[in-house]
C-alpha cells in the first residue's frame, strides 16, 4: 500500500476532527500513526487502488459505473424514472455523486509528467537500426537518470522511518488544510467573550424597590406607615429599658418570640425578593440595622449610656444569623462572618484589664444546625476526575467537628465563624469548574449530542454520542424519514442521512448566508422548511400535493422562498407527511398540501398548492399546531389553553369521543378546563401537554403507544398517570415510539423498541413510560424522534452557572467586598492553624466561583465593582497573587488561590498587555524572586503564558507580528500600535524568551541528575509554555502553506529567525544531555524522559517534518536561508546521543532491512541495572503464563522468551516446556551457557522473589519481600 498511488480528498466535514488530532502522538506511538493513516482511508480521505469506492459528501460509499459516473445506490431520488435509487440503471445520479463526478473529471484533466522511454527499448532500436544522434543520446542519458532514481527512491521509500514520514507528512498536510480552512481559529481553551454592559446588583435592586414604594397603591402606603411605626415604638422600647434597667424579661421576651417565629420559617424564604412585598423587604433591613448596633454595642451615645446584658445581645446576634438565612444571600451570610470574627477580636484583645466582658462565645449551636441541614445542590459537571474528588480541608474540618448535645451550650465566635465559611464551602464545591492547563476545556464546550436506534454510523446500542453534531452547537433538531435536519446556534442549517457510514453533517447551501430561527420535517415527510430571522419561509424537497406553497408540485433542490407568506410576518412553521403549515404573530393559522380527509381544515379534501388561511378559526389566536402522517389529522392550541382538531377521525384521534372525521377545526371539550400549552400529532394517535406539566394522550392503543396501562384505543384525552408526579416540559413522537423530557432533564420513553430506538432491552414494545437510566444527570434540554431513532442534547451552557444562587453565587459589589476583607485577615496572619487554614481555603473557592459566574455568563466585571483601575480589584488581586505564589504558604491554600487565578484571570489581569509584561519580567527573571517560591514562579509563568493563548490572542499577535514583518520594522513604530491595542510586546521577543526559559529550565534538570543520579520527583509534562510554542509553530507553518501572497515573505522571515533561535537552543539542551550520558551511563533513560516534555521531544519532531512538507509543497521555500544547514548542528547532536543508545545498531538493522524482515528487539527494561529491576513473585509468574506469556526463571531471574529464538532448537524446547520453572541448572549444563546467556540479557524483565517456606511469615518478611 505504501507504493501505489493516493489521493488526498480532504472533506470540509472531518476539518473539526482533524483540528482537534493530537500530532504528538504520531511520534510517540506507532499504533496512533496507524490508526490516524487508517482513519484518512475510512473516512474515504485517502483513495487509491486500494479503494473500494468513494465516500460522497453526503458519507455514503459511491462506486464507479461503467461509463465513469458514481452511484451511492440510496432511495434519495426524486425524479420518477428511477424509482428514487442513485443507480447505474437509469443513470441518475444524486447531487454527492454529481460532486465526485465532477472531481474525477478534475483529476483525469490535471497533466502528468511525461516519462522518458526506457533504455532497453532504446537499446533494442539502436541494435538494428541506424546510428543514434545526439539528442537521442540525451534522450537516454535521461532515462537511466531517471531510471536509477526511481531505482533509488524504491530502495528509499522501502525502509520503516520512509514510510512513517510518508505517512505524517499526508496526516500534516491534512491538519494544514483543516487549519486554513477554518473560518477562525479554533481555541479549545478557555475564552473570554465581550462582556455584557451591566447586571445590577441585588442590593440595588432591593434598593429601588423599596424606593418605588412610594409609588404603591393606597393599602402598601398604609402598611409601610403602620410598619415602620411599630419598629420605631419597638426599637425605642428596647433602648429604653435597657438605658434604665427596667422590665428586662420583657426585652428578653420580646426578642425570643421573635426568634422563635423566624426559626419557624424554611431556608431562604426571602431569597426570591420579587416574590416578597417591599413593606416586608423593609423590615428586615431596619431591624438588621438595629440588631448590629445591639450586638457590637453602638447603641450608647455621647448623652445616653446604654448597656445591653449578654443574654439579649445573644438572642440579638441568633436573629442576624437568622435572618442570614432567610435572605440566603452569599453577601449576608459573609456580613455575619465577618461580624463574628470583629466580635471575637474585639472580646479577646481587651486592653483594659478592668473590663468585665465575658468570653467570646455565644450560644450558636441551632443555627449551626439549620445550615448543616443545607444539602449542596447536584453538580454541573458530571464526572470529575479523581484529582478533582481529593478531600478540601473544609470537608475534613466538618467531618472531625463534634457539635454539642445541649442546645444552650455556647460556641466560640471565631469557630462558628470558620464553621460558617465550611459549610458555604460544601454548597459551593457543586458549582466549582474542574481546571486544567493541559487538558482541553471540555466542560465549557459545553454541549453534548446522542443518537441511538437505527443508525448507519452507530456502534453497539444505545444512546451513543455524536460528536460531529455537537460541534455544531445545535439550537434545534428535527428528523425527517431518511436524515435529520440541525440548525446550529449560529443560524446555519445542515442536513445528514441516517444511512450514513460515519457522521457528515452537510451545510444547506442554499441557506449558507441566511440567519434561520427555526426549521420543520416530519418523520415520515421528504419535504423541509426553516423560519428565517426576517420572518421568510423556505421550503424544498418534495412537492407532490404542493406542499412546498410555492404554487406547483414541482421537486426543488434548493431552498425557495414561499413568495405567498413574505408579509404575514410568520413566527411558526411545521411540517406533516405531506402537507405543511404556518402561524403568522397575530395569530392566524395557514396550511398547504394534500388535503386528504379535510386534514387542511378549509373545508374540502381538496389539494392547496398555496399557504391559506383556516377560515374556521378566525377569532382565534393560535400558539401552536401539530401535523399528522399518512391518515392525517391535525391539532392547534390557541394562546387561552383551548384545543381543536380535524381532519381523519379514525380511533378516535380527534378526541371528541367518536371517529367521524371533520373537514374543519372543532374543539375538544374534554380539555376546556385544562390549559394546554403544546400538541403532537402521531400515527393515528395525539398527544397534549398542560402548562403543568401534565401529559393527555388519545387514539389508538396498539403498541402501547399512549403510555397507558393497556393497549386499548381512546377516544377522548385521558392522562398518563404514570408520569403525574412529573413536569414534563417537551414530547417528541416517532412513528410508534414517543420520548417525553421533564423539567429536571430525565428522558422517559415508551412505545416500539423494534430497532432499539428506546432501550438496550429485548423487549419490542416499551408497555409504560420508562426513564432512560443511562442519560440521567446529563441535564438534556432537548428531544428529537426519528421513525426508528432517537437524538437528544445538552444545552451550549449546560456548563453556565446562574448569576444568582442561594449561599454560593451572589455578584454584587458587596460580596466582593466582603470577600477581599477575609482575604485580608488571612493574608495579614498567614494560616498556620486549622482553622485559619479552612477560612482562607474557603473564601477563596467563593471568589473562583463568583470571578467564573462572571466570565461564563459574560457579565462586565464593573459592574460589580472590579473595574480596571478600581482599588477593590487591585487589592484582590494582590492578595490572590500572594498567596498563590509566595514561600511560606500552606500547599493547600496556594492550590485554592492558584485555582482562583487560573478561574478569574480575565477578570484579575484584564489587559492582555499587563500580562505579556508580567511573563517578560518573570522569564528574565530565571533565579526568581526571593519572595516568590518556585512552584509559584511556575504556575504565574504557566498561567500567564495561558491567558494570552486565549480568546485568539495568539493569533492575532502572530498577525501583528507578520505586518510588522511586512513593514520591515525592527520595533513597533507607533503607527502599528494605534492598529492594534493587543501587546505591544512583539511576539517574536516572547517567543524566543520562552524557548531560552524552557531550555535554561531542562538543562539545569539534567545537569541536576548528572550529579545526583536521580530523577527529580515533580512529573515533567508539557507546559503551557510548551502549547503556546506549539501553537505559534503550527500557525506559522499554516500561513506559508495556505501560500497567501499577502504574507508568505513575511511569514518565511518570521520563521526563519524563528528557526535560528530554535536550533541554538536546542543543540545547547542536546550537548548537556550528551556530557550527562557519558560521564554515567545509567543516567541515559531519566535524561530521555526528560527531553521527552522538552522543546525536543514536543516540537522538534513537528518541525522537521513541517519543514519537509514545505519543501514539497512551497515554491522557492526558504530561497534565501538553508534550513538544512541551520538543524545540522542539531542534527550532529542528536546523532552523538543516539549513538550511546544501547542496541543502536538493531534499531538500525531494522529501519535499513527488507519490508517485513526484521531484527529482534530488545525488551523495553532491557537496559535496567539487576538492582534496579522489580521483584516478580511466584503468583506474578504463574498468572502471567496462565494468561499465554512465557515467562521463566534462570539463576533467580525471570525472563519472557515469547519471542526468544536461537539457532539451537532444543534450548528453544527447553525454554518453552519449563515455562514457569527453574531452568537454570539446565541452561547452565549447555557447552555455549554463556553465549546464550549474553543472547538473553535483552529479555531480563526482573527479579525472582523466593517463596517463603515457613507457613507464617513475619510482618517483617513481608515488607522485605514488598
Amino acid at each position: 500500500m505504501s507504493h501505489c498511488e493516493t489521493t488526498l480528498r480532504p472533506q470540509p466535514r472531518l476539518d473539526i476532527k482533524w483540528l482537534k488530532t493530537n500530532l504528538e502522538t504520531l511520534f510517540t506511538s506507532q499504533d496512533n500513526l496507524i490508526n490516524c493513516w487508517n482513519g484518512l482511508i475510512t473516512d474515504g480521505e485517502l483513495t487509491g487502488d486500494f479503494s473500494v469506492g468513494r465516500l460522497n459528501s453526503a458519507g455514503v460509499t459511491a462506486k464507479q459505473g461503467e461509463f465513469g459516473k458514481y452511484y451511492c445506490g440510496q432511495r434519495v431520488l426524486t425524479c420518477t424514472c428511477c424509482d428514487g435509487i442513485c443507480g447505474p440503471l437509469s443513470g441518475c445520479n444524486c447531487q454527492p455523486c454529481q460532486k465526485l463526478d465532477a472531481e474525477e473529471s478534475t483529476q483525469n484533466n490535471v497533466s502528468y509528467k511525461e516519462k522518458f522511454p526506457s533504455i532497453e527499448s532504446l537499446l533494442y532500436r539502436w541494435d538494428w537500426g541506424p546510428q543514434p544522434t545526439t539528442d537521442q543520446l540525451s534522450e537516454s542519458i535521461c532515462s537511466l537518470n531517471q531510471q536509477q532514481e526511481s531505482l533509488c527512491a524504491e530502495a528509499a521509500d522501502s525502509t520503516l522511518s520512509s514510510i512513517r514520514l510518508r505517512y505524517r507528512l499526508l496526516i500534516f498536510k491534512r491538519y494544514f488544510i483543516a487549519l486554513n480552512r477554518a473560518p477562525h481559529p479554533l481555541e479549545i481553551e478557555h475564552s473570554i467573550f465581550t462582556r455584557k454592559a451591566s447586571m445590577e446588583p441585588s442590593d440595588a435592586k432591593l434598593t429601588a424597590k423599596i424606593k418605588k414604594m412610594s409609588n404603591a397603591d393606597p393599602a402598601t402606603s398604609l402598611a409601610q406607615v403602620g410598619s415602620r411605626a411599630a419598629l420605631n415604638f419597638s426599637f425605642a422600647f428596647l433602648k429604653r429599658a435597657w438605658r434604665l434597667g427596667e422590665d428586662i424579661d420583657l426585652c428578653s421576651e420580646l426578642l425570643n418570640e421573635s426568634l422563635d417565629a423566624l426559626r419557624l420559617l424554611p431556608v431562604a424564604t426571602l431569597f426570591e425578593q420579587n416574590d416578597v412585598s417591599p413593606v416586608w423587604l423593609e423590615v428586615v433591613e431596619r431591624s438588621i440595622k438595629f440588631l448590629k448596633q445591639v450586638v457590637t454595642g453602638d447603641l450608647s451615645s455621647e448623652r445616653q449610656y446604654c448597656t445591653v446584658p449578654i443574654e439579649d445581645q445573644n438572642i440579638s446576634l441568633n436573629l442576624l444569623l437568622e435572618f442570614a438565612l432567610q435572605k440566603a444571600t452569599l453577601s449576608s451570610v459573609l456580613d455575619i462572618v465577618l461580624l463574628l470574627l470583629t466580635l471575637w477580636n474585639k472580646k479577646t484583645h481587651i486592653t483594659d484589664n478592668r473590663s468585665t466582658e465575658d468570653g467570646a462565645s455565644a450560644p450558636l449551636l441551632p443555627f449551626i444546625r439549620r445550615l448543616s441541614e443545607i444539602k449542596p445542590s447536584q453538580t454541573i459537571f458530571g464526572n470529575k476526575d479523581e484529582s478533582d474528588q481529593l478531600e478540601s480541608s473544609s470537608k475534613i474540618y466538618l467531618d472531625l467537628l463534634e457539635l454539642p448535645d445541649a442546645e444552650d451550650c455556647e460556641i466560640d465566635l471565631r469557630q462558628a465563624a470558620v464553621c460558617v465559611m465550611a459549610h458555604l464551602d460544601r454548597l459551593a464545591s457543586s458549582h466549582v469548574p474542574p481546571l486544567s492547563f493541559n487538558k482541553s476545556s471540555y466542560y465549557f464546550n459545553g454541549q453534548r449530542v446522542w443518537g441511538w436506534g437505527w443508525l448507519s454510523w452507530a456502534i453497539g446500542t444505545g444512546p451513543q454520542s455524536c460528536e460531529a453534531i455537537a460541534d455544531l452547537t445545535i439550537k434545534q433538531l428535527c428528523c425527517s424519514d431518511r436524515g435529520i435536519l440541525i440548525l446550529s446556534c449560529s443560524g446555519k442549517v445542515y442536513f445528514m442521512y441516517f444511512t450514513s457510514e460515519t457522521q457528515c453533517p452537510q451545510v444547506i447551501e442554499g441557506l449558507k448566508d441566511i440567519e434561520i430561527t427555526k426549521i420543520a420535517s416530519h418523520t415520515e415527510g421528504k419535504h423541509f422548511m426553516a423560519l428565517t430571522k426576517k420572518s421568510e419561509v423556505y421550503s424544498w424537497g418534495n412537492g407532490d400535493g404542493g406542499r412546498l406553497g410555492h404554487g406547483d408540485t414541482t421537486f426543488r433542490e434548493e431552498p425557495t422562498v414561499i413568495q405567498a407568506l413574505l408579509e404575514k410576518d410568520i413566527v411558526e412553521i411545521e411540517c406533516g407527511a405531506t402537507y405543511s403549515a404556518a402561524i403568522s404573530a397575530n395569530g392566524s393559522l395557514y396550511t398547504w398540501g394534500k388535503g386528504y380527509y379535510g386534514r387542511l381544515g378549509h373545508g374540502t379534501c381538496e389539494d392547496c398548492l398555496v399557504p391559506t388561511l383556516v377560515a374556521g378559526l378566525s377569532g382565534q389566536h393560535v400558539a401552536k399546531v401539530a401535523c399528522g402522517s399518512g391518515d392525517a389529522h391535525t391539532l392547534c392550541v390557541t394562546s387561552q389553553g383551548k384545543v381543536y382538531s380535524w381532519g381523519d377521525g379514525d380511533y378516535g384521534k380527534l378526541g371528541r369521543g367518536g371517529s367521524e372525521s371533520s373537514k374543519i377545526p372543532r374543539l375538544i371539550e374534554k380539555l376546556q378546563d385544562v390549559e394546554i400549552t403544546d400538541v403532537y400529532c402521531g400515527a393515528h394517535f395525539s398527544v397534549a401537554l398542560s402548562s403543568e406539566g401534565k401529559l393527555y394522550t388519545w387514539g389508538k392503543g396498539e403498541g402501547w403507544r399512549l403510555g397507558q396501562p393497556n393497549e386499548d384505543h381512546i377516544r377522548i384525552p385521558e392522562p398518563v398517570e404514570i408520569l403525574q408526579d412529573k413536569r414534563v416540559v417537551s414530547i417528541s413522537l416517532g412513528t410508534a415510539h414517543i420520548l417525553a423530557l421533564t423539567d429536571t432533564g430525565e428522558i422517559y420513553g415508551w412505545g416500539k423498541n423494534e430497532n432499539k430506538q428506546l432501550f438496550e432491552t429485548p423487549d419490542i414494545y416499551i408497555q409504560q413510560p420508562k426513564m432512560i437510566e443511562s442519560l440521567k444527570g446529563q441535564r438534556i434540554v432537548g428531544i428529537s424522534c426519528g421513525p426508528s431513532q432517537s437524538f437528544c442534547w445538552t444545552d451550549v451552557n449546560s456548563f453556565v452557572p446562574k448569576t444568582s444562587l442561594p449561599f454560593v453565587i451572589d455578584l454584587s459589589e458587596q460580596t466582593f467586598k466582603l470577600l477581599d476583607q477575609i482575604l485580608e485577615l488571612v493574608v495579614v496572619h498567614n494560616p498556620s492553624t486549622q482553622d485559619k487554614e479552612c477560612l482562607a481555603i474557603s473564601t477563596l473557592k467563593l471568589l473562583q466561583l463568583q470571578l467564573h459566574s462572571i466570565i461564563t455568563n459574560n457579565l462586565d466585571a464593573k459592574s460589580v465593582g472590579l473595574g480596571p483601575n478600581s482599588k477593590l480589584l487591585a487589592n484582590l488581586k494582590s492578595q490572590v497573587v500572594y498567596l498563590a505564589s509566595a514561600i511560606k504558604i500552606l500547599p493547600t491554600v496556594q492550590a485554592a488561590a492558584q485555582a482562583a487565578l487560573q478561574t478569574g484571570w480575565s477578570v484579575l489581569l484584564p489587559t492582555a498587555n499587563g500580562r505579556a509584561r508580567t511573563l517578560s519580567s518573570l522569564l528574565l527573571n530565571t533565579d526568581m524572586e526571593p519572595k516568590m517560591c518556585k512552584s509559584g514562579h511556575r504556575f504565574m509563568t504557566d498561567l500567564l503564558v495561558w491567558s494570552l493563548m486565549a480568546d485568539g490572542g495568539l493569533e492575532t499577535a502572530l498577525n501583528e507580528a507578520l505586518n510588522s514583518e511586512a513593514s520591515e520594522l525592527a520595533n513597533a513604530d507607533e503607527n502599528f500600535e494605534q492598529s492594534s491595542s493587543h501587546i505591544t510586546i512583539p511576539l517574536l521577543y516572547l517567543v524566543r524568551q520562552l524557548v531560552r526559559n524552557i531550555s535554561v529550565v531542562t538543562q539545569s534538570t539534567v545537569k541536576e541528575i548528572g550529579m545526583t543520579g536521580k530523577l527529580p520527583s515533580q512529573k515533567f509534562l508539557p507546559s503551557p509554555s510548551l502549547k503556546l510554542l506549539q501553537r505559534f509553530q503550527r500557525l506559522l507553518i499554516g500561513k506559508i502553506y495556505s501560500k497567501s501572497m499577502d504574507c508568505q515573505d513575511s511569514a518565511e522571515t518570521l520563521l526563519m529567525k524563528y528557526l535560528d533561535c530554535f536550533s541554538c537552543f536546542v543543540t545547547m539542551t542536546l550537548n548537556t544531555a550528551y556530557d550527562t550520558c557519558v560521564g554515567n551511563p545509567k543516567n541515559f533513560l531519566i535524561v530521555m524522559q526528560i527531553l521527552k516534555s522538552d522543546l525536543i521531544g514536543v516540537l522538534l519532531p513537528e518541525l522537521i517534518v513541517s519543514l519537509i512538507l514545505l519543501e514539497q509543497e512551497t515554491e522557492l521555500f526558504l530561497i534565501n536561508m538553508n534550513w538544512l544547514n541551520t538543524f545540522s548542528d542539531v542534527l550532529k547532536s542528536i546523532d552523538r546521543l543516539c549513538r550511546l543508545m544501547p542496541d543502536i545498531e538493531l534499531h538500525d538493522a531494522d529501519d535499513i532491512a527488507w519490508p517485513g524482515i526484521t531484527q529482534t528487539k530488545p525488551n523495553s527494561i532491557t537496559h535496567k541495572l539487576y538492582e534496579d529491576l522489580p521483584l516478580i513473585r511466584q503468583a506474578d509468574l504463574e498468572n502471567h503464563n496462565l494468561d499465554g506469556g512465557r515467562w521463566v526463571v534462570i539463576n533467580n531471574k525471570v525472563y519472557d522468551v515469547q519471542d526468544f529464538r536461537c539457532d539451537n532448537s532444543s534450548v528453544n524446547e527447553i525454554l518453552q516446556k519449563y515455562a514457569g520453572k527453574e531452568v537454570g541448572h539446565i541452561i547452565n549444563n549447555c557447552p555455549q551457557s554463556s553465549q546464550l546467556m549474553a543472547l538473553m540479557e535483552n529479555y531480563v524483565i526482573g527479579n525472582f522473589c523466593q517463596p517463603e517456606t515457613e507457613v507464617g511469615r513475619t510482618i517483617s518478611a513481608i515488607c522485605t519481600c514488598a
